[in-house]
């Protein structure tokens, strides 16, 4: 399995969708359907927004798919310390923020594309009025 093959799996496996998830990583949507691994520069951003997610094990086959949440910090990082509850609390909040913020990105696109599409005039055989 190359590394797209392993982050859809993870995508799969916390129910998000490819747009979720390059959306929250500033990523073109088309990334995961290419068929070439994502670049070097988006592993820190998927660090920092997915810290369940062991990166050896998307890399170099190491491990389990997801790190225990016993062993990551509120930064990502595994250091095997269990956080706190304030910073288990604080995970969580982040996320929900960041399902809100894809789900209102979402509904404000669709809101702009209506707005466009009814400021463009239609005759009735549907070509634009000139």
């Amino acid at each position: 399995m190359n590394v797209n093959d392993k982050l859809l799996q993870y995508l799969d496996f916390k129910g998000l969708s490819q747009r979720q998830f390059t959306q929250s990583l500033s990523m073109a949507e088309g990334v995961l359907r290419r068929g070439k691994n994502i670049g070097s520069g988006y592993l820190a951003r998927i660090r920092r927004n997915y810290p369940d997610l062991n990166l050896n094990w998307v890399l170099f086959d190491e491990g389990e798919m997801i790190i225990d949440a016993n062993s990551v910090n509120e930064a990502g990082e595994n250091y095997g310390l269990t956080p706190t509850l304030d910073e288990l609390v604080d995970i969580k909040i982040d996320e929900r923020f960041k399902n809100i913020e894809l789900s209102l990105a979402q509904l404000v696109e669709r809101e702009i594309k209506r707005e466009i599409e009814s400021m463009s005039p239609k005759t009735k055989n549907g070509s634009s009025k000139n």
